[in-house]
């Protein structure tokens, strides 16, 4: 069992460390356990891992956003082809899994690190063992230490076969839909392989969400919430994250083929309402969220009311119902937020996605124009986390989102 910090050294873990400090922390940490590593690309060719490969190398293209003030450059940076690799899923033997993290440990006591398909020549500055850092310094941040050998008790916990959806991200909703959702296809395919469907592990007290999703696609009776604690698998199933890193960004990509699975796995097992007009959404975070929210909602918010928008709160909805709402969507207006994970299940709508200069990450980007929809973004003023919306920008903007899609 992984030994708990005093509340003192937690604390400051979480809150006060300076972000040089932690990332420094990282960099000693990725140093240090470079060695101890062991990769997904790596596990594949070992003697007693099994392997299965399915669908083909998937190559999408990321198009410029049709309208912007100001283009980011993470967003520019991402402008072109991509190739990824093919997915596939392995069987490992005798792996440890502990804390909310989810850390995975080898016979030999490695961990194991999915490398988004690096490079080897990347693995020194960019490499799995700083993925495996992050995941450390959060972990001290919960209390945890995960240093350490496996558990030689025999009060350690027993799996057959089973499959870990479970990080520091897992109950992030926008991280659940395109990764562990995702990976789901390749469970799937595992079953069709061998005749077996292994439990997924999901995290402790999950979000209405999880269970809903999994309830959705049929795997109501195939899950349980993990403990945190530490668990032996006799029979660890991972399949590959649906990501893959970008030559031209020098970050992790979203893989459209695994979004584009969930949408037509999901959709196919929601009612959508026959003969109703297409909307126009303005997604809301004013209820719902500490940050990222508009500061003159009320003029942006009357602004789009009277083009036809409806404003939704998408926390007040269901699963289901979230899904019937966008899959008629003809423009979705948001904050950059979870909520935009929505457009996943959109039908070649607009998304006008709305930043603060002083945070600007291009998920959302890459979901929308790898999936066909016509994307346009405005960066502004960040105030206190929040931000100002110029009108005549919002104007601007979407009236070049609405031509866009017009027929």
């Amino acid at each position: 069992m992984p030994g708990t910090l005093p509340d003192s050294v937690r604390a400051a873990l979480e809150g006060h460390l300076p972000s040089g400090v932690k990332q420094s922390v990282r960099e000693l940490l990725a140093t240090r356990f470079a060695d101890r590593i062991v990769t997904y690309r790596e596990l594949s060719t070992r003697d007693g891992v099994r392997k299965w490969a399915f669908g083909t190398p998937p190559s999408f293209e990321f198009s410029a956003p049709v309208y912007y003030n100001h283009l980011p450059d993470e967003i520019a940076r991402l402008i072109g082809r991509h190739d990824c690799h093919q997915p596939f899923v392995l069987e490992v033997p005798n792996v440890e899994v502990h804390g909310r993290q989810g850390f995975k440990l080898t016979e030999d006591g490695e961990y194991i690190v999915f490398d988004f398909w690096r490079e080897p020549t990347d693995r020194d500055e960019h490499g799995p063992s700083m993925e495996l850092a992050y995941d450390f310094v959060d972990a001290l941040g919960d209390g945890t230490w995960p240093f350490g050998g496996r558990e030689q008790s025999s009060d350690v916990l027993e799996l057959e076969l089973a499959v870990p959806l479970i990080h520091r991200w897992a109950s992030n909703y926008s991280h659940w839909t395109e990764e562990w959702l995702a990976q789901l296809q390749g469970v799937e395919h595992y079953t069709e392989q061998t005749g077996e469907r292994p439990t997924l592990l999901v995290p402790q007290n999950p979000p209405a969400f999880i269970p809903e999703s999994l309830e959705l696609l049929g795997y109501g009776d195939d899950y349980r919430e993990w403990s945190q604690e530490r668990v032996r698998v006799n029979r660890l199933v991972l399949p590959s994250i649906r990501r893959c890193w970008s030559s031209t960004s020098d970050d992790y990509i979203r893989d459209i083929s695994g979004l584009e699975w969930v949408r037509d796995q999901v959709l196919a097992n929601v009612d959508i309402p026959a003969g109703r007009s297409p909307t126009k959404l303005l997604v809301s975070r004013e209820e719902d969220a500490d940050t990222r929210r508009i500061v003159n909602w009320a003029e942006v918010e009357a602004a789009l009311t009277s083009r036809g928008y409806e404003t939704v709160v998408l926390t007040e909805l269901s699963f289901r119902e979230q899904k019937q709402l966008f899959a008629r969507a003809e423009v979705v207006v948001g904050t950059h937020g979870a909520g935009l994970t929505e457009l996943v299940y959109a039908d070649e709508a607009g998304i006008l996605e709305l930043f603060g200069d002083d945070y600007i990450v291009p998920p959302y980007y890459e979901m929308a124009t790898g999936l066909g929809h016509e994307y346009a973004c405005l960066v502004c003023e960040s105030r206190s986390g929040d931000l100002v919306v110029e009108l005549d920008e919002l104007e601007a903007a979407v009236d070049a989102v609405e031509a866009s899609v017009e027929p």
